[in-house]
């Protein structure tokens, strides 16, 4: 019985005495199995690529980082990752959130350009909150105080935001303010409250800025904001540290010094039903990029004579009928 050529039809056409590569794979399969290890070894050490997850730095902040000398990059990469970051805590029922109230990177560039004098500056100064916190924390911020600082920074931006933007902002920092309004506040909404109260004032609408000093002032009080944070128990499941500590004491001061003002100068009755014999006042936090003058230190003590004006006004009859007419009909 003649043996079968093996030979594949390429190596009969071709008439050569060497045998193709899948010739002689079928004469040694020792060196298919060697040349199948390399390819495989080959492909499992080769680098993996993949599309970019996360956007890169706009050409604006990256000339800011150079320019200014501040740095900007990790903090932006920071925020950048808090984006797209999960925590446990905040796993619950899967409600699609409203894009009126999600953060962008626009956003950001929008308050750090303020906070930071476009960048000249580093860590920002602010008395009423922390601003490196919040700048930090930008992302995972809640959205009624994030979108009134978007307003804020817009309506200080230099030159200004257009008016439509910065009412834009406005318009959903009160959606996010409507949604949470029926719920427990938060130190933050007290912050949010607050900020509204400043961005009204500051657009020439005194009596709806009164409207959410007094919202500030009711949330700090079911808070139970008059107590100091060292001596209040029920903060202990927080663990907050000094710094935090310091803040809440810097916020209850400015909400509170900003109440007895507008009850001193102010046709409108404010009722301050607030003892702040249990509350420290407001000091540096050395080493924590938290100091600030001696003149802001002393609100604790402008408050309390801006309160004594308030109560002098109040029980010191009105000599002219005119004030006395504009006293009730503001009451």
């Amino acid at each position: 019985m003649q043996h079968q050529c093996t030979q594949c039809h390429l190596c009969k056409s071709r008439s050569s005495a060497r045998p193709c590569s899948f010739c002689d794979s079928l004469s040694n399969p020792t060196k298919v199995d060697t040349q199948s290890q390399l390819l495989l070894s080959e492909w499992l050490m080769k680098t993996p690529s993949y599309l970019p997850l996360f956007p890169s730095t706009p050409p604006q902040l990256s000339a800011s980082f150079k320019q200014n000398g501040v740095l900007f990059q990790p903090l932006y990469l920071q925020n950048t990752l808090s984006t797209y970051e999960i925590k446990e805590e905040s796993i619950g029922p899967l409600d699609i959130e409203d894009r009126d109230l999600l953060p962008t990177l626009e956003d950001f560039e929008l308050v750090y350009n303020d906070l930071t004098r476009n960048g000249t500056i580093w860590p920002p100064s602010m008395f009423s909150f922390d601003a490196e916190s919040f700048l930090v924390n930008f992302y995972s911020a809640e959205p009624a105080f994030r979108l009134i600082q978007c307003a804020t920074s817009a309506f200080y931006a230099f030159p200004p935001k257009p008016e439509t933007v910065q009412l834009s902002y406005y318009k959903r920092a009160k959606k996010a303010i409507d949604r949470i309004a029926t719920r427990k506040p938060t130190f933050q909404s007290v912050q949010a409250y607050y900020a509204i109260y400043g961005f009204a004032y500051d657009k020439g609408q005194p009596l709806v800025a009164l409207e959410f000093l007094q919202k500030a002032m009711s949330a700090m009080i079911e808070l139970r904001m008059d107590f100091d944070p060292d001596n209040s128990p029920w903060l202990l499941p927080l663990n907050l540290t000094s710094r935090q500590k310091e803040e809440r004491r810097r916020t209850f001061w400015v909400i509170y010094r900003q109440a007895v003002y507008e009850k001193a100068v102010s046709f409108t009755e404010m009722r301050i039903l607030i003892d702040i014999t249990a509350m420290k006042t407001a000091s540096n936090i050395i080493g924590h990029e938290l100091e600030s003058s001696a003149v802001e230190l002393a609100l604790k003590w402008d408050a309390m004579i801006l309160n004594q004006i308030a109560l002098i006004k109040i029980n010191t009859p009105l000599c002219v009928i005119f004030l006395l007419l504009c006293r009730q009909n503001y009451s």
